[in-house]
């Protein structure tokens, strides 16, 4: 069988791309099930289940307030808000977004190994820079193709 004249079929290819689409949801099923159990560092949940002292973490959440020796991260993971002390020299700022790989000490305290902070306007314009690139695609790719809704295809012009 020709996969060209398989193609040609709407149900086909209807077929074809919910049975995508399903591969597709599986696998980002599979990822988010199996993130951590492959990760480099004790995450989350396992700190709220068997709470690993003297271990290097890996813990991400906003920024929720300076103090005299470091500042306080919110991660509302799991169901549970959390407050992790962290100890640094740095002053985080409202807003930031920070990931901190380091050892984690009694009362959900960590010194940090490695850091990684975002800031809030970075995000935004994460998404402001997608969202414009999303439309010059869109114009570009309406400028050489045009949509057959009759037939369901797309017709180089």
């Amino acid at each position: 069988m020709n996969l060209s004249n398989y193609l040609k079929s709407p149900k086909n290819r209807v077929i074809i791309i919910l049975f995508l689409f399903v591969i597709l949801l599986g696998l980002c099923f599979y990822y988010n099930m199996n993130f951590e159990a492959n990760s480099k560092y004790i995450s989350a949940k396992s700190i709220l289940s068997s709470y690993p002292q003297g271990k290097t973490v890996y813990i991400s959440g906003d920024f929720a307030g300076n103090y005299n020796s470091g500042f306080y991260i919110k991660d509302d993971s799991y169901g549970k808000v959390v407050i992790y002390k962290i100890n640094s020299s740095y002053k985080a700022t409202d807003g930031d977004i920070i990931s901190i790989s380091g050892i984690l000490g009694p009362s959900f305290t960590i010194s940090p190994r490695e850091m990684v902070i975002n800031k809030q306007w970075k995000e935004y314009f994460l998404l402001f820079r997608s969202a414009l690139c999303g439309i010059i695609l869109f114009l570009i790719f309406s400028r050489f193709w045009k949509c057959n809704l009759k037939n369901r295809e797309f017709i180089m012009r």
